[in-house]
């Protein structure tokens, strides 16, 4: 039995075909501009032709396709509600790809929870019980495991992590409407504001010396050299991240926190030692439990692949009669 993973993105839709294992035998990814569910289906048919899957799609080897993408799912994973992402609503997903792949079972996962999933099966979050997972990119996603189950809650909505209450008022206004969420201190485009910000002012001297449309990349090489209002910034987007990580660690029991995601892997080594030496400052964990082990992701992109594959799998599985 073969299974596709794909990854719904902003602006590309990444698949590979997954093996028992996890392991990413081929993988492809094709730009799109999808706007409508024809859009859709479109862009999964060039992949899956990238992929070369015809002669696996006619035989029926294809029995599973995970699809992560990023919005939120009904409880059931088979209708995206709603992706501001993508501008899509009320898509009946699995309906519309079991017309391509007539043989597989279609389940559809929040692209957070299909990283968690991914880096629990194969990449940092293995063995673990507990696992929460921050997911830093433009915004700031998530995803929280307990007893080996994926959160989900009583509408399919849970772990909108990016959008705990972190910021001390009056905070800043969330692209969500609320004001001083985790997401306008640690995601990425909260930290490109603050790096133009920084560079505008001439309050970091090396980033004022640097060309227009400066990110949070060339922040972080400014910290690294030890530019003070950089290293500011980063200390204060990784002590809102501890805190959000801290109102969680007494609810969830977490063996491990991983974070992840586009601004992790290139200034984690930057937000990391901060968020742990925050957390040892907690009383409740300091006398209590101790901090979980907070962790880089190990699988980068692939993750979020192959959690949806292998989850899918498992679904039909539980499907298949006994």
């Amino acid at each position: 039995m073969y299974t596709i993973g794909a990854d719904l993105g902003a602006t590309k839709l990444a698949m590979a075909l997954v093996s028992e294992n996890g392991e990413v035998m081929r993988e492809t990814w094709v730009p799109h501009r999808i706007r409508t569910s024809q859009d859709l289906l479109a862009t999964f048919e060039l992949a899956a032709e990238a992929l070369l899957l015809a002669p696996m799609l006619n035989s029926g080897e294809i029995r599973a396709l995970g699809v992560s993408c990023a919005g939120w799912i009904n409880p059931e994973r088979t209708i995206l509600v709603g992706s501001a992402i993508l501008g899509l609503e009320s898509v009946p997903l699995t309906e519309l790809l079991s017309v391509r792949f007539p043989n597989a079972t279609v389940v559809l996962q929040n692209d957070g929870d299909a990283t968690l999933w991914g880096e629990y099966v194969a990449g940092a979050a293995s063995g673990a019980k507990g696992a929460l997972l921050f997911t830093l990119g433009s915004g700031v996603g998530g995803s929280i495991m307990v007893d080996g189950r994926l959160l989900k809650g009583a509408n399919g909505f849970a772990t909108e992590l990016g959008h705990m209450p972190v910021a001390v008022p009056p905070g800043l206004e969330c692209a969500c409407g609320s004001i001083g969420c985790l997401e306008t201190v640690a995601g990425g485009r909260s930290l490109e504001r603050t790096a133009s910000n920084l560079q505008a002012t001439a309050t970091s001297p090396w980033l004022a010396a640097q060309p227009l449309g400066v990110t949070a990349r060339e922040m972080g090489e400014a910290a690294e050299i030890g530019d003070q209002a950089a290293v500011d910034a980063f200390k204060k987007a990784a002590i809102a991240l501890a805190d959000a990580i801290a109102m969680l660690i007494p609810v969830v029991d977490p063996d491990v926190v991983v974070i992840g995601g586009s601004v992790a892997e290139g200034v984690g080594h930057l937000v990391l030692p901060t968020v742990r030496e925050h957390l040892n400052e907690v009383a409740f964990l300091r006398s209590r439990r101790g901090i979980p082990s907070i962790v880089q992701a190990e699988l980068g992109p692939k993750a979020a692949v192959i959690g949806a594959a292998d989850f899918a799998r498992r679904v039909r599985r539980q499907r298949m009669p006994q």
